[in-house]
């Protein structure tokens, strides 16, 4: 299969062409070039800026994609122009989505007025009534217009012309995570500190997450398998523990002994606070993609946590930027 990745050389993108490779497909990257990360060989690079594709029309040709995946779908006028460039030039498109889409996730940031529903979260659970839920909130072009919602919406208006999967991926973890999510507390346990506090809410919270190269091993079995046309998939591990077991099972594999407190709000610094609405859990159902397209985990968990470790402690903060 002749794969156009949109991306691909930030945090999954990286695992993704390595996979599609080993299976033996033709892989094509285009993304701006800002990245130093090694592609495998025989894989081809187109540089470009995805905000003008239109430029890059006779190059796509020339390459031929059976499925384009894009990895990096922030705004709906960049995804309807990815559906407009590759309808009768592609047969079928993938898009990275994210839990954020639904209407639990904003219940979490106080966007949604409805009560907190405990139930596990499936494909055809409500979405957010609000949209571009940081417009306001922060500062910037990308968060006053960022928001999968209308990506999603782009990417499925063509079911005949170019059927569209749509993956919500929930919170990844693993080498190169640009945003280091459990390394405040790997290097409290570098530090040999007998006590980790996490505010109580918090240590009780439930969001799925997933490792790296199992959520890459997730996109792959949806970009080549063409049963997913058309279809919506919640990715994760089929369990999804409170962040406290998290912490623990981190300590675990790196050999702290240390204890897991929690506490108070005020009792932690201003940086380690939250006010969202955490009775609110962020459960996935993923057993569709499993059952659908054969999808299993292919690194355990612990592996994942240790691999995890072993390149936070190995790596600088400032060390990695691209996030596609």
């Amino acid at each position: 299969m002749r794969v156009l990745i949109i991306g691909g050389t930030g945090f999954i993108g990286p695992f993704v062409v390595q996979q599609l490779v080993e299976q033996g497909h033709t892989v094509a990257v285009f993304n701006r070039g800002r990245s130093d990360t090694k592609l495998p060989e025989g894989v081809q690079v187109i540089r470009g800026d995805r905000q003008d594709l239109s430029k890059y029309v006779a190059q796509f040709k020339k390459f031929a994609p059976e499925v384009v995946l894009d990895m990096i779908p922030f705004f709906e006028k960049d995804a309807q122009a990815v559906v407009n460039t590759f309808q009768g030039l592609a047969r079928r498109t993938v898009m990275i989505s994210s839990g954020d889409v639904y209407q639990a996730f904003g219940r979490i940031h106080g966007k949604e007025q409805s009560p907190v529903d405990l139930s596990v979260i499936t494909e055809s659970s409500p979405l957010r009534t609000e949209l571009y839920l940081y417009r306001g909130a922060r500062t910037g072009e990308f968060f006053d217009n960022y928001d999968k919602i209308p990506c999603e919406r782009a990417y499925l208006s063509k079911p005949n012309l170019l059927p569209g999967t749509i993956l919500r991926l929930p919170v990844v973890y693993g080498p190169r995570d640009n945003q280091h999510r459990f390394r405040s507390y790997i290097d409290q346990m570098v530090e040999e500190v007998g006590e980790i506090k996490l505010q109580k809410e918090w240590g009780n919270f439930r969001w799925t997450h997933g490792y790296v190269e199992n959520i890459a091993h997730a996109i792959v079995c949806a970009v080549t398998d063409k049963r997913a046309a058309n279809r919506i998939y919640n990715v994760g591990e089929p369990e999804t523990r409170p962040f406290r077991d998290w912490v623990r099972d981190v300590g675990t594999q790196f050999g702290w002994e240390g204890e897991i407190s929690l506490v108070n709000q005020d009792e932690l610094p201003e940086s380690e606070r939250t006010d969202s609405n955490l009775e609110q859990p962020m459960i996935f159902d993923t057993s569709a993609i499993r059952r659908e397209l054969g999808y299993e985990e292919i690194v355990p968990y612990e592996e994942g946590l240790r691999r995890t470790i072993e390149w936070e402690r190995t790596t600088d903060e400032s060390d990695l930027t691209d996030i596609t």
